[in-house]
């Protein structure tokens, strides 16, 4: 034995040197594996790698991929912990773009079309500074009463659209 050899829990596969066994996630055995074990509950669908690559920022990528590993490998933490996990970082998602969203509907609404014309009328007008101008828009959007209502309004359970199975 050349080092410690860890086994998937999910997909049952044997022994592995616990160095390569991340890399077994990606693999096609797993995926079919997991896909054929799956029993109609979400533990399966939550515990697939390949559905965390549409979280916007790496870490939370990375998070949830080592809590699917401790899991899957060491049985540390629970299928009910990565779920909630998971939601949390969908909401933060559609939370994160809702506010761009509203944040640039409201510099580019009735003054200005784009950016980059808030940028060049700097050029008409000296004073006009359009990093305070797109500073005071973020404060003044509205975001702070806006995102709270509509995120209580959405669902983000499993199998929402917000939110990928």
């Amino acid at each position: 034995m050349v080092g410690p050899q860890v086994r998937c829990l999910i997909c049952e596969t044997g022994f592995m040197h616990r160095n390569g066994a991340y890399s077994h996630f990606d693999s096609w055995c797993h995926k079919r594996t997991a896909r054929l074990n799956d029993s109609g509950t979400s533990l399966f669908n939550s515990l697939d790698p390949s559905k965390l690559e549409h979280l916007g920022l790496q870490a939370w990528r990375d998070d949830m991929k080592a809590r699917v590993y401790d899991y899957a490998v060491t049985k540390v933490g629970s299928p009910l912990e990565i779920n909630k996990l998971y939601l949390k970082y969908c909401r933060m998602e559609v939370t994160s773009l809702l506010e761009l969203i509203i944040w640039k509907a409201s510099i580019c609404g009735d003054i200005f079309l784009t950016l980059q014309e808030v940028h060049d009328y700097k050029a008409l007008d000296e004073d006009f500074d359009p990093l305070g101008y797109i500073r005071d828009k973020h404060i003044t959007s509205g975001v702070e009463v806006i995102v709270p209502l509509v995120t209580s309004f959405l669902s983000f359970s499993e199998g929402s659209p917000f939110c990928v199975s």
